[in-house]
């Protein structure tokens, strides 16, 4: 079975936290290919990143889906059909010669300004799509419901959109980084206020506590990056 994969596809993993299961959907941050052997990088919505390296027919029974790849259908349907049905699956995994949207794919990952998830299901290619000169995405969302991707949007800058595929909104990706930092204390006036339950002056105080204030704001947009 043939497989393409691109940096900024979908991902999505289940993962057990003690009796419980907990769904991580992200994106694949790189991805590399050596004939038969796929190196990835993911980063996850809860801010952890992670890799896996080797052959798609030894990836871990927790990853469900990778760019347009639903593997959750793919082992049900090798476990109900055997692999005599081989054929049908070439078919979900072949890549024809097609006219898109530039840099985007199946299966690439797709964030909203508010926060939806989810990824490129198909690429319209009707003679309206052609006649407008846009190929129009559409976007299936974790939550199950489905919209288009419109040649407006597209002429406006993607603005209800954060992240697509490998293409990201730096201005939506400063506001959230902005949102995350922790806000300094108002400094008081310079002078001599001593802070009796303390036992020390409030405004050097202060200016001790901005600082570590700034080193953790500082560490938060490394781990970001």
């Amino acid at each position: 079975m043939i497989y393409t994969f691109h940096a900024g596809d979908y991902a999505r993993l289940e993962r057990a936290d003690g009796t419980l299961s907990k769904t991580l959907t992200g994106y694949v941050f790189s991805y590399e290919r050596s004939g038969r052997f796929h190196s990835f990088i993911f980063k996850w919505d809860d801010g952890t990143q992670t890799g896996w390296s080797g052959n798609i027919a030894d990836l871990p029974q927790n990853f469900t889906r990778i760019g347009k790849y639903d593997f959750a259908l793919i082992r049900g349907m090798l476990k109900n059909c055997g692999y005599a049905e081989m054929d049908e699956l070439d078919k979900m995994s072949y890549t024809k010669a097609m006219m898109m949207p530039e840099n985007l794919h199946e299966g690439d990952f797709v964030e909203t300004v508010d926060g939806r998830v989810g990824y490129i299901k198909s690429i319209c290619r009707c003679e309206k799509c052609r006649e407008r000169g846009f190929y129009e995405p559409t976007v299936h969302f974790a939550d199950g419901e489905e919209d288009c991707i419109t040649k407006y949007e597209v002429e406006n800058g993607f603005k209800g959109y954060k992240r697509i595929g490998r293409w990201e909104n730096a201005s939506e990706v400063q506001k959230a980084q902005k949102l995350n930092e922790i806000e300094p204390l108002k400094e008081v006036e310079k002078g001599n206020i001593w802070n009796e339950r303390s036992g020390g002056w409030l405004y050097v105080q202060q200016c001790k506590i901005n600082e570590l204030v700034d080193a953790v704001n500082e560490l938060r947009k490394e781990k970001q990056k």
